[in-house]
């Protein structure tokens, strides 16, 4: 073969395996993990978490949540975390409680809006998409709550992943005083039902 056309060849194979070799953008890798601390308001719940003066033992119905983490840590696999400016976080889910404060919460096993979004404020950190599915499930006891997270999605993927996830959740009545600026009560979880609950908490998954 001619010097100048072996080389060309040549080229043209390194360059094709220089392309095959590049990481995809926004790939995360089984090892990479999240941790996130964030407060927010769990609201819209419908029907109204029963209070236990108000005959409220056992039901259920539906929540959603709108938060911020003002800090998360991403760390890629075997590397140095990546602390980000803070992310939006939403999520909508059912639950069931035996008595105001101590029972289920359940997020919509769904992709999108109607399931759960953590979205990165500002550009995410390289290689990292915003997430726009989480399934978990909370078991909370007099407020207090213990988090497992089982899978997410990413933006840039249909396909769900499994996590070794969870942290913790603490809810409470968001107690208003009445008629102040117009605004009713969200209940107080013991002669009035409870419509909305400030939130706070922590969590931890890694990518299997």
């Amino acid at each position: 073969m001619h010097l100048k056309k072996r080389f060309l060849v040549l080229a043209a194979v390194a360059v094709v395996v220089s392309l095959t070799s590049v990481p995809t953008a926004n790939a995360q890798s089984a090892g990479d993990s999240l941790s996130c601390a964030f407060e927010g308001l769990a609201g819209n719940i419908s029907p109204g978490v029963r209070a236990p003066l108000d005959g409220g033992l056992q039901g259920g119905g539906t929540y959603d949540f709108a938060g911020n983490a003002v800090a998360c840590s991403y760390t890629p696999a075997g590397k140095q975390p990546i602390t980000n400016q803070g992310t939006a976080i939403s999520s909508n889910g059912t639950f069931a409680n035996l008595v105001c404060g101590t029972g289920t919460a359940t997020g919509d096993p769904v992709q999108g809006a109607a399931g759960t979004t953590v979205t990165w404020n500002g550009a995410p950190p390289a290689g990292v998409s915003n997430i726009d599915g989480v399934q978990y499930t909370i078991v909370f006891v007099a407020g207090n709550g213990v988090l497992k997270i089982d899978k997410v999605s990413f933006t840039n993927s249909t396909a769900w992943r499994d996590v070794a996830g969870g942290g913790y959740v603490n809810i409470s009545p968001r107690i208003v005083e009445h008629h102040v600026g117009g605004e009713p009560s969200s209940g107080n979880c013991v002669n009035e039902d409870v419509t909305a609950f400030n939130v706070t908490g922590a969590f931890s998954a890694t990518l299997l």
